[in-house]
């Protein structure tokens, strides 16, 4: 079964260790398809390499400025934690900072990681003179 948008906000959601009003729940929800959009925007080239080193297939088409949450998440399944993650980060940044950074700092870790399980290719390089 894939991973869906709707999926992805409540793990970012369930970060938070605490109920939610739900005016905060209504307001996260809105924001959400918009950074979901934008975190898979800024991943979508690490996702290729990621596709490309393990053998799977290309992702579909999204829309880079909103992502239905009701749609399957575009990026490999291995990206989940981190857009998450991102997801929190983004909804409390004018709330809670010092929070907002740690979800942040989640978020670059698992990129980081994700960066480090592709493996490098050597490739030539063009020698031009100007």
């Amino acid at each position: 079964m894939a991973t869906k948008g709707i999926d992805i906000l409540s793990q970012a959601l369930k970060r938070f260790g605490r109920s939610l009003t739900d005016e905060e729940r209504e307001d996260y929800t809105a924001r959400a398809p918009y950074l979901l959009a934008t975190v898979c925007s800024e991943a979508k080239e690490l996702d290729e390499h990621y596709r490309a080193a393990h053998g799977i297939g290309k992702a579909p088409e999204f829309d880079e400025v909103e992502i239905d949450l009701e749609s399957d998440f575009p990026l490999c399944d291995r990206f989940v934690g981190a857009a998450s993650a991102y997801l929190a980060a983004m909804f409390i940044i004018d709330d809670n900072v010092t929070l907002s950074d740690k979800f942040f700092d989640i978020y670059c870790d698992n990129m980081a990681r994700i960066a480090t399980e592709i493996p490098t290719q050597i490739e030539s390089i063009a020698q031009k003179y100007l």
